[in-house]
C-alpha cells in the first residue's frame, strides 16, 4: 500500500516526540509498505497566523497514495478519502490549557476567536477520517469532551526499550515530568513529610514556569524535607533516566500523557503509583498487582512506607508490570496493523 505520513514539523523547536513520525514510516516500510513522511512546517508563535496555517493545509492535496496517516495539529487536516488520524499532538491550547498559565493563546477578543475556529476545524477535519486513535486514555477524553468525537487508545511503543532495566530497590520514590507547584506534586511533596520510613522522593524534569520551581522549593522548606527531596530542573537525558529508574523503589505517575513514563516503569521492573483523580494507563496499572492507586496523601505516605518496610513488594509489582507490559502487546507491529487495517 502506498502511504503517506503527515505530520507537523516546528522549526528549531524541541518536540520529544519528533521521532514518532520517522519511526513510524520506518515500521510501515519494514511490514511492506511504500511509505513517505511529509513534513508540514507549523509555528504557533504569533496567534494570528494560526488559522492562515490549518487553511493552507486544507489546500494542500495528495493524490497519488492509497492513504493518509495524520498525526500532528494542523497537519492531520489534509483532505484524503482514506484518511486515518493518530492524534499525536493536538492544539492544547484550544483544549484543556485555556485557562490555565500555559495557555498561550491571549485570552483577547483574537485568542477566543482563534480557540473557536480550532475546535471547529478540529471536529470538521478529524470526523472525516475512517478512524481515529489517539495516543492515551486522556488525549482520547479531550477528544470526547471538547469536540464530541471518539476514538480508540493506541500507545506509542517506547523509543529504546532496551535502555531501561532494573538495578536495585532504592531508597527512593522517582517521579518524572514537568515540575508544576499543581496538586498533586504538592500532596506528593505532603505524602514524603508524613510518610515515617526514611524515602526519599526525586521529582526531575524541566520547570514549566520559573514561579513552579520557586513554589516547590519553599512548600519544601516549609514542610522541613529539604533532606528528602531532590528537584532536578532538567530534561533527563535518555541515560540518566534509565539510570534513575533502574534504581527507584517505585515510580510515582503525577502525569503520563502518553504512557511512556508507565511503560519504562514496567520495562524496569518499577511499580507505578499513581492518584485515583490522576493519568493512567489502565492496561497497564493495577491497584495491588503492578503497583498502588491512591486516594489521599495519607495513603501515599503509607505506600511508601509499605515499599521501604516489605522489600519483597516492589520486586513482587514490578515482576508483574513487566509481565502485563508483555501482555499489552505494545508493538510497532500493532500499530501498523491497526493504522492499515
Amino acid at each position: 500500500m502506498k502511504i503517506a505520513v503527515v505530520d507537523s514539523q516546528r522549526l528549531f523547536a524541541s518536540q520529544r516526540d519528533a521521532w514518532l513520525a520517522g519511526r513510524l514510516t520506518e515500521a510501515l516500510r519494514e511490514h511492506g509498505h511504500l511509505a513517505e513522511l511529509v513534513q508540514i512546517p507549523f509555528s504557533d508563535a504569533r496567534t494570528h497566523t494560526v488559522v492562515d496555517q490549518m487553511l493552507a493545509v486544507r489546500l494542500v492535496h495528495i493524490k497519488n497514495v492509497e492513504r493518509v496517516i495524520g498525526l500532528g495539529f494542523p497537519a492531520y487536516f489534509l483532505a484524503h478519502d482514506h484518511k486515518i488520524v493518530w492524534v499525536l499532538r493536538e492544539f492544547r491550547q484550544a483544549y484543556d490549557l485555556w485557562g490555565t498559565p500555559s495557555q498561550a493563546l491571549p485570552n483577547t477578543p483574537l485568542g477566543r476567536s482563534v480557540r473557536t475556529a480550532v475546535l471547529a476545524a478540529e471536529h470538521a477535519y478529524l470526523s472525516e477520517a475512517r478512524r481515529i486513535y489517539a495516543r492515551s486514555a486522556s488525549a482520547g477524553q479531550r477528544l470526547s469532551d471538547y469536540i464530541g468525537l471518539s476514538s480508540n487508545v493506541l500507545l506509542p511503543p517506547l523509543r529504546d526499550p532496551d535502555l531501561f532495566r532494573c538495578d536495585a530497590y532504592g531508597d527512593y520514590v522517582l517521579a518524572i515530568g514537568p515540575i508544576r507547584a499543581d496538586r498533586r506534586q504538592l500532596l506528593a511533596l505532603e505524602a514524603i513529610g508524613l510518610a515515617q520510613s526514611a524515602t526519599r522522593l526525586v521529582i526531575a524534569g524541566l520547570p514549566e514556569r520559573a514561579d513552579d520551581l520557586l513554589a516547590m522549593r519553599t512548600r519544601i522548606v516549609q514542610l522541613g524535607i529539604e533532606d528528602r527531596v531532590v528537584l532536578i530542573a532538567e530534561q533527563l537525558p535518555d541515560l540518566e533516566r534509565a539510570r534513575l529508574l533502574a534504581g527507584c523503589s517505585a515510580v510515582l505517575c503525577l502525569g503520563d500523557p502518553d504512557g511512556r513514563l508507565t511503560q519504562e516503569a514496567c520495562r524496569s521492573r518499577k511499580a507505578t503509583i499513581a492518584f485515583t483523580n490522576g493519568p493512567v494507563v489502565a492496561e497497564l496499572v493495577s491497584d495491588h498487582l503492578t503497583g498502588r492507586v491512591v486516594s489521599s496523601v495519607a495513603d501515599l505516605a503509607r505506600t511508601i512506607d509499605e515499599l521501604i518496610d516489605d522489600p519483597a513488594l516492589p520486586e513482587r509489582y514490578g515482576g508483574a508490570a513487566l509481565d502485563r507490559l508483555h501482555e499489552a502487546g505494545i508493538s510497532w507491529e500493532r500499530v501498523v496493523g491497526e493504522l492499515t487495517g
